[in-house]
């Protein structure tokens, strides 16, 4: 949006009749057209009615009626309201923050405009995705793009963003999901990317040793004592290297002071997939095959079994009012859940 002073008024409808006075103090004055604004909502047509003060007002494009709206942010209203007119709105084509989208959510859901601007909204939030490079090192740019695909009831963009948060991220969400954006993100949806992204880094610790120390199972040793011991240092000695930590399991927590404090699922992931064969200082116990060498294929399916796990959470579930314990689980039902 171009600079606005106080006074000065930025002509959306060249001949309507409100102007809007967005701020406190007035930051922008936005002249629009009350008609083009009440089709478009009904929050905006019971506003500009004569139920309302605001409406009752004698205006016309000739003597327009100011409207105070000291609440909502000055960009984000220039652009809703720029979107509803059909102008352009050039700043919003190419690379667009989180911030900037997030804002604009608000005040699109507030004046419930959402489904009036469906598609402007699934090309904001998709766009953002095909121009993102991962480069917000607080990660905010998530949450917010999270709580804007929730806004604009965008299922694919949340599926999107949600799982971004789960393989991105190691911080305490209720430290990701600030104060102004959980009071519109569902408690159950936060809760449940917690338990969805700790299940994900409780597998890599336990499961992804089995590869190289397969468990033995057979049926005919009496008990637990008698099973065969499949520990192989040069295995777990190989992942401790390869993540860059000292022991196993390892840490995945923010504050952790080790280097694969620095880890994420995303980068587990990409990790496994590159990851060449790495053989046993001894084969395995015959129960188990006579495992000689951990292949470059089981991390990669190791790999691809963590990427399903930390699939995005489905829109549909988590508006329908679903609890925690069921958002847990990849949705099946719906699309745009994987």
């Amino acid at each position: 949006m171009a600079s606005t002073l106080e006074g000065e008024i930025v002509a959306i409808a060249p001949d309507g009749d409100v102007v809007f006075s967005i701020g406190t103090p007035t930051v922008a004055r936005l002249r629009v057209s009350s008609d083009i604004l009440s089709r478009a909502s009904n929050v905006f047509r019971s506003l500009l009615g004569p139920q309302f003060l605001e409406g009752s007002l004698d205006r016309s494009s000739q003597s327009p009626a100011g409207i105070a709206l000291p609440d909502d942010d000055a960009v984000a209203m220039e652009d809703m309201c720029r979107l509803l007119h059909g102008e352009p709105a050039p700043e919003l084509l190419v690379h667009v923050k989180a911030d900037r989208i997030y804002k604009l959510s608000i005040v699109i859901d507030k004046y419930g405009c959402t489904e009036r601007l469906r598609f402007h909204g699934q090309a904001l939030i998709l766009g953002f995705w095909d121009a993102y490079v991962g480069d917000d090192p607080k990660n905010s740019c998530l949450a917010q793009m999270a709580a804007a695909a929730y806004l604009l009831d965008q299922a694919r963009g949340f599926c999107v963003a949600t799982r971004h948060v789960i393989t991105e991220t190691n911080e305490d969400y209720s430290e990701l999901f600030e104060a102004d954006i959980a009071q519109v993100f569902p408690l159950p949806a936060i809760l449940a990317l917690s338990e969805r992204r700790a299940a994900a880094q409780t597998k890599v610790s336990l499961e992804l040793p089995r590869l190289g120390m397969p468990e033995c199972d057979d049926v005919e040793l009496v008990s637990y004592r008698e099973q065969c011991d499949n520990w192989d240092s040069s295995y777990i000695k190989a992942l401790c290297r390869e993540f860059r930590t000292d022991c196993w399991p390892p840490r995945f927590q923010q504050d952790w002071e080790t280097p694969f404090s620095r880890h994420t699922l995303e980068t587990v992931i990409e990790f496994l997939r590159t990851q060449e064969s790495c053989d046993r200082d001894t084969p395995s116990c015959r129960h188990t095959g006579q495992l000689e060498r951990v292949t470059g294929s089981m991390f990669r399916d190791f790999a691809d079994e963590l990427e399903a796990s930390c699939g995005g959470l489905c829109l549909r579930c988590v508006r329908g009012g679903e609890r925690a314990a069921v958002l847990r689980a990849v949705c099946e039902a719906h699309p745009y859940c994987r």
